[in-house]
């Protein structure tokens, strides 16, 4: 369990994520690498890499002993084979991004985490088995 905010966040997100329903033939434990988790990609089989990262806090007024805002953002790399085509892996990304919609509110051991805009889908990223379409999901907690 996690003690401070900034690891109640990437809980909260990790959790969040593990409530979305994969395509048929993947499951979370074989299909879903979680950041800080040994992981290995097996050439031929789809799988998702998950980032959680925090950006620089922001005071909300000039008391040094308010929480500040916190900000940063999700990003879900969809890894699929190389060959395989693109129209699966994109289906699959605007699934999580739809997962993690503008409005969202996570709610995690008393931390609420806000998605503040739309998630987005960036172009494919080529590597040797496989290339990966990146969703980030900008998130905010406010003190």
């Amino acid at each position: 369990m996690a003690a401070t905010v900034d690891g109640k966040i990437t809980a909260g997100l990790l959790e969040h994520f593990k409530t979305f329903t994969l395509p048929s033939g993947m499951t979370h434990g074989a299909n879903v690498a979680e950041p800080g988790i040994n992981y290995t990609p097996v050439a031929g089989v789809a799988y998702v890499s998950l980032e959680v990262h925090h950006n620089t806090p922001t005071p909300v007024g000039i008391s040094m002993e308010d929480d500040p805002i916190r900000r940063g953002f999700l990003r879900a790399n969809v890894c699929w084979p190389n060959g395989k085509g693109i129209v699966k892996a994109t289906d699959l990304a605007s699934q999580i991004a739809d997962h993690f919609g503008r409005g969202s509110k996570i709610s995690f051991d008393g931390t609420t985490i806000w998605i503040i805009e739309e998630p987005e889908l960036a172009g494919d990223i080529q590597g040797t088995s496989h290339f990966s379409i990146p969703v980030t999901v900008r998130w905010q907690v406010f003190p």
